[in-house]
């Protein structure tokens, strides 16, 4: 009888489950898995055969209530997360100084087409706000004018005067990519709108003025960039004793460093 009862207990020692090293929930259950190393056997005091069995940590779902993860795989699924976000801006611009120097054409309403050249300075608040102050010159061309002076022997004293352009703008830049000319070159850019008021200074104009424009900035470097840019300047001109509301249109090309050289 005794020996009936020794191998009945050995038996059910080898049947009872183990729990599991991490509690799992109802909703993880299906997917955690226990893997069990061999059965090792251990005598007890009375000299009754005992049976371990040793247990592997459970691999739950992340996120989950009662999730137990190894941490080879828990700093897989990070790097993987890490992998997924958006990448830091390679070219900073906030709290940084831009220095400009532009040239391109200007097209005049009342005059003659011709030159600009000018210059701007913008400090940037945040990535997507700046102020500048921007200065521009040409010189006062119309063909017009001087068949006029020729053919009532006159000087009107216009052509060929300075016009001196001085803006304060709000800049705001909605947009910040990168754009890949050829296979192996990729470009970042920025493109930004800006609007504000100024005083255009000349014989034949008067009171103050509104600059609006649209521009591009193309990053060579994280302290150089190119800045294609259209702008329209709305001010008042007084013409042969007629007012008139004009629109003159520049459109220029810049060399910009931004200071200080590092992001």
């Amino acid at each position: 009888m005794l020996p009936l009862l020794q191998t009945l207990a050995l038996t059910w020692s080898l049947a009872a489950p183990e729990a599991p090293a991490c509690a799992v929930g109802p909703a993880e259950a299906s997917a955690s898995t226990t893997t069990a190393a061999p059965t090792k056997r251990r005598r007890g005091r009375r000299g009754k055969a005992e049976a371990t069995t040793a247990a592997v940590p459970t691999v739950g779902i992340p996120g989950q209530p009662g999730e137990c993860v190894d941490a080879t795989l828990q700093e897989q699924l990070l790097a993987k997360r890490r992998h997924r976000l958006t990448r830091d801006r390679l070219f900073v611009k906030a709290l940084r100084h831009e220095l400009t120097l532009a040239g391109g054409y200007y097209v005049s309403d009342l005059f003659d087409s011709t030159f600009t050249l000018g210059g701007q300075y913008t400090f940037f608040m945040s990535e997507n706000f700046g102020a500048e102050l921007s200065v521009g010159w040409s010189r006062l061309r119309s063909s017009v004018l001087d068949t006029i002076e020729s053919a009532n022997n006159f000087s009107l004293a216009v052509g060929g005067q300075d016009i001196v352009r001085v803006f304060g703008s709000l800049a705001w830049s909605p947009l910040y990519g990168k754009l890949r000319l050829v296979a192996a070159k990729i470009l970042r850019y920025d493109l930004y709108l800006l609007a504000g008021p100024g005083v255009v200074v000349d014989p034949v104009s008067f009171g103050a003025a509104g600059n609006f424009g649209l521009g591009v900035r193309i990053f060579l470097h994280p302290a150089v960039a190119l800045r294609f840019e259209v702008r329209d300047y709305l001010y008042r001109q007084s013409l042969l004793s007629e007012q008139y509301y004009v629109n003159d249109v520049a459109f220029t090309t810049g060399l910009s460093v931004l200071v200080p050289l590092r992001n």
